[in-house]
């Protein structure tokens, strides 16, 4: 059981010391490895999305969430925005202090 929980990977939060595409990418390990079935891969998803992300989940519309597939698309959606922004902010931020 504690072997179980060593497996599992962090919950993820959305904060900027967080890496979305590891924390999916370590999701993913763990379920193949649970051999875990749609509706339990969805259940785990969602209790795996904490703080800020779980608002963006319960905000998410139900079409997005039904499956698997649909969740993951749409936080990878969400979490491409999230970088695109940042270093969108970031390039601004670099050209305006170069002048």
């Amino acid at each position: 059981m504690a072997q179980d929980r060593t497996l599992l990977p962090t919950p993820f939060g959305a904060t900027p010391e967080e890496d979305p595409a590891e924390f999916l990418r370590r999701l993913e390990t763990y379920m193949d490895f649970k051999n875990h079935n749609e509706e339990s891969r969805i259940r785990l998803a969602r209790a795996m999305l904490v703080s800020a992300s779980a608002d963006w989940l319960q905000a998410l519309p139900a079409e997005k969430k039904d499956t698997y597939a649909h969740l993951k698309a749409a936080f990878g959606e969400k979490t491409y925005s999230l970088v695109f922004s940042s270093f969108a902010v970031q390039e601004k931020f670099l050209a305006k202090n170069r002048q």
